[in-house]
């Protein structure tokens, strides 16, 4: 390992990984409507010019959305401040607002908050997903 490189933690347990039902709803009640509005963004990032390269990280982010979430995330957001202050500034507010009112939504009820911390978790990545290494978990 060279001296700049930082050691990888993989958790063993996600503590929001959903079950089946919890997957269920989480995609009928805005799930999909979240996926669709990230492929839709990173389609329009693929055909401007300045977006392509960009693009590949939020199709990776919606197919992770899409997952549930059984995905090792590893934050190194040094190397991507310019895109992700260019994504925030043309999609990433609104990504952020949506999913931050389905966290609200569904915290209010007792057995919406497993659902609830799924979306909060989300937020933090629809907001700035570059420099966001997603890897699937080994089974």
């Amino acid at each position: 390992m060279a001296n700049n490189q930082k050691p990888v933690m993989i958790l063993e347990e996600n503590p929001y990984k959903l079950n089946g039902r919890q997957y269920i709803v989480w995609l009928l009640l805005g799930g999909f409507m979240s996926i669709g509005g990230l492929f839709f963004a990173a389609t329009i990032l693929v055909i401007s010019i300045f977006g392509v390269g960009m693009s590949t990280q939020i199709f990776d982010l919606a197919n992770y959305i899409f997952s549930g979430g059984d995905v090792h995330v590893e934050p190194n957001r040094d190397a991507a401040k310019t895109k992700n202050m260019i994504w925030a500034i043309l999609f990433g507010w609104w990504f952020y607002i949506l999913h931050m009112f389905f966290y609200g939504l569904f915290y209010i009820t007792y057995f919406g908050r497993k659902i609830a911390n799924k979306w909060k978790e989300q937020a933090k990545l629809v907001l700035f997903p570059f420099g966001v290494d997603l890897r699937v978990r080994d089974k």
